[in-house]
């Protein structure tokens, strides 16, 4: 133990309070480095902008020992758009979910607020021109200086949309988001594992989604890359993450979500509803896996996002 003394200060650097404290403690939380640290337990002034700490060392020199800066974060919105990943859905779709309905649990819930703006079968072209999720009215719409936006579109596009068209896509909602004072983050889509290879148009959509964040010096999550490398076996990313039939049967003892017959028959989804494996879709263990990527990503971001990110397991 040692001794510390406090001193708050407002934003203009008065200062509004002097405290010594004696108890130091050993403390961390998720995402940061365990460091020495002490615990004040009161309030601080109303208006405290930067709380300093200094110390006595064994000669008895008044330190400086360290700043921090009081309520630097603000309340924010997170906007997710993505396609049927990322999407909510209806309980008869159990254990069926997207990305879009976990984020929210890996970030700070007094400032994150999420707008789920996923949407089945969407390209970056259905959503600037409306016919398939609605940028305008959705995103540009509400969006204010300071909140972020996601985009983790690309499966539908690496069918429909030609990369170079994708890419321009994207350079526009980078575009339209700065205008707004906001920050625009590229993601993957998420690893597709329908085809356990990954497939030449997808590699160009990876690589025009890669190129748009570089091209605009935006952040990038590489959340297929990172699948590919924390599952050398990439069956294992079929069984554990998508709408794998044995593994909806299987009991929970197994892994599994104990689904009786009935239960198949009556999904949502017109695949398991016939007993086919769903390996587009994924469950809820994959929806909260590739919130969790996205979120390692960010910490390893210069994005100011990552100082909302409250846990990554």
């Amino acid at each position: 133990e040692f001794k510390v003394m406090l001193a708050a200060y407002d934003a203009d650097g008065k200062m509004l309070m002097v405290k010594t404290a004696d108890k130091a403690v050993e403390y961390g939380h998720e995402g940061e480095k365990y460091k020495k640290t002490f615990e004040l337990n009161e309030a601080l002034p109303q208006n405290t902008a930067l709380l300093k700490a200094f110390a006595w060392d064994s000669e008895n020199n008044f330190v400086p020992l360290c700043e921090y800066a009081v309520n630097e974060l603000k309340p924010i919105k997170l906007y997710a758009v993505g396609d049927s990943t990322c999407q909510p859905y209806e309980l008869n779709y159990y254990p069926q979910a997207g990305w879009g309905e976990y984020i929210g649990d890996y970030f700070k819930s007094e400032y994150v607020t999420v707008k789920n703006c996923g949407h089945g079968g969407a390209t970056t072209s259905t959503f600037l021109n409306g016919t398939n999720g609605n940028w305008d009215k959705e995103v540009m719409g509400s969006i204010s200086a300071g909140d972020y936006v996601i985009v983790s579109l690309g499966i539908n596009d690496s069918f429909h949309v030609p990369a170079h068209i994708y890419k321009k896509n994207l350079e526009k909602m980078i575009d339209d988001v700065h205008s707004k004072g906001a920050e625009m983050i590229i993601s993957t889509p998420i690893r597709l594992a329908s085809s356990l290879q990954t497939t030449d148009r997808m590699q160009e959509i990876l690589k025009a989604a890669k190129q748009a964040a570089a091209d605009k010096n935006v952040t990038f999550l590489d959340i297929y890359g990172r699948a590919d490398a924390e599952n050398p076996n990439p069956e294992d990313i079929q069984k554990k993450y998508t709408m794998h039939v044995d593994t909806l049967k299987a009991s929970s003892a197994d892994g599994g979500f104990d689904f009786a017959s009935a239960e198949v028959w009556g999904h949502g989804s017109v695949y398991i509803k016939q007993g086919q494996n769903d390996h587009t879709h994924i469950n809820i263990r994959g929806a909260n896996y590739y919130s969790r990527l996205m979120t390692l990503e960010l910490l390893e971001s210069n994005s100011e996002l990552r100082k909302y990110v409250r846990y990554t397991e």
